[in-house]
């Protein structure tokens, strides 16, 4: 079975295939060496951590990720919780790994302040309008 842009692309109208391009590259998802820099947020041992993407090698669908205790190791695309637009400009890996933990603080401080109760009572609500 052919995919479904495969008429428009044969097609010989330049704005046409324009488009079907744009629509195609909408539905993929970001490619690992698009996020080189940025900071996610990961699922490891059940427990989520922030690291940050370097360059894989190959081009492997998988993310080389130094985290916040200062580990370096692969990263699955499924365990990746939030991709940042934050990236960072730290050269040495000292400097990422302590950005990366004052990131994780804030992150921590945040967490804190949500009143869950609060939270789950608005979405019980709203469950039971639907």
């Amino acid at each position: 079975m052919q995919p479904w842009y495969t008429r428009a692309l044969r097609a010989n109208d330049p704005a046409l295939r324009a488009e079907v391009a744009q629509a195609v590259l909408e539905q993929r998802g970001p490619r690992p060496q698009d996020r080189v820099g940025c900071v996610i947020e990961f699922w490891r041992d059940r427990q989520r951590l922030c690291g940050v993407v370097r360059p894989a090698p190959y081009g492997r669908r998988v993310l080389w990720v130094p985290d916040q205790e200062g580990r370096e190791g692969w990263v699955r695309g499924r365990k990746v919780v939030d991709v940042s637009a934050v990236k960072l400009a730290e050269r040495t890996r000292q400097d990422k790994v302590q950005h990366l933990r004052r990131i994780d603080g804030q992150r921590e401080a945040l967490k804190a302040q949500i009143d869950v109760s609060t939270l789950w009572e608005i979405a019980s609500e709203s469950g039971q309008e639907a």
